[in-house]
């Protein structure tokens, strides 16, 4: 029986798969307060979207986005995982309500990137812009607290 060749696709998906569990690997040595929560939202390749996305169930992302990005930005992809993953943890998806959508995504988005930027740890740790600290000065001095 002839041996299979992988095609380019099937090639994309593996290696994809294996920047997944990589970055999950990762994840897991640099902050093991999260094994549980990460072991709760396994990985799954989808056909569709241009980055991460969640449903709480699974962390879908497309082959070709995350090997694209590991090319470009290979140190985005943790980040961008653990933003995920924050979203799940503070209940970001199931606490809305009746918000303004575009609104509650966006002071989400705010308060998961403060959480991974005061993190201080090197696996996800980026330069912080001039306009994010001012932000991040701006609500705690209105809120005393991000969130």
């Amino acid at each position: 029986m002839p041996k299979h060749i992988q095609t380019q696709t099937e090639w994309e998906q593996t290696m994809a798969r294996r920047v997944m569990e990589q970055l999950r690997g990762e994840l897991y040595l640099d902050q093991r307060y999260l094994t549980a929560a990460l072991g709760a939202l396994p990985a799954a390749q989808t056909e569709s979207g241009g980055s991460f996305a969640t449903d709480g169930g699974a962390l879908y992302y497309p082959a070709p986005w995350v090997l694209d990005t590991y090319r470009k930005n290979r140190r985005y992809l943790p980040r961008a995982y653990l933003h995920s993953l924050f979203h799940c943890i503070f209940r970001h998806l199931w606490t809305k309500g009746r918000r303004d959508k575009r609104l509650w995504h966006l002071a989400c988005d705010i308060a998961v990137e403060n959480v991974i930027d005061g993190l201080g740890r090197k696996s996800v740790q980026r330069p912080l812009s001039y306009v994010r600290q001012h932000a991040y000065e701006e609500i705690k001095a209105e809120q005393k607290v991000v969130a």
